[in-house]
This record gives C-alpha cells, structure tokens and sequence, in this order.
C-alpha cells in the first residue's frame, strides 16, 4: 500500500508522475507526425501497454487530443 506519506511512497508517487510526463510528451510528439490509434501508440511507445493507455485517457480528459470518426487520436 502506498501511504504518500514516508520517503518510500514519496519518491515511487513523484517517479510514477514523472513518467507518465514522458508518457504523454512521447504521445504528443507522434500525433504530430501522424493520427494514430491506440494500438500504433502502444507499439511505437517504449511503455507498458496500461501506461500508454493511461496517456492517451489523461491527454483525452486534458481535451489536449481527440478521436475522429475512425477512432484515431489527433492533437485538437
């Protein structure tokens, strides 16, 4: 259990947001280049499947990305 309180669940709550940071930087930076689905995501991203899919929910709630009518994310 993570109690946010001791050094230990400090630093694993502070590397989990910094990674999912890269996470979505990565995500942002290859919708630039092309619409891509959620599959092509994850297999062009160095990440745990969950993660990437955790990316593209937080850029989705942000309103930072979208999906078209194909089911492609896009940048809005």
């Amino acid at each position: 259990a993570d109690c946010g309180i001791c050094d230990v669940c400090r630093k694993a709550s502070h590397l989990l947001k910094t990674s999912s940071a890269h996470i979505t930087t990565e995500i942002i930076e290859l919708l630039t280049h092309q619409k891509s689905d959620s599959r092509t995501l994850t297999t062009s991203l160095n990440y745990e499947e969950n993660a990437v899919l955790d990316g593209i929910r937080m850029l989705l709630e942000d309103g930072k990305i979208k999906v078209n009518s194909r089911n492609e994310y896009e940048i809005l």
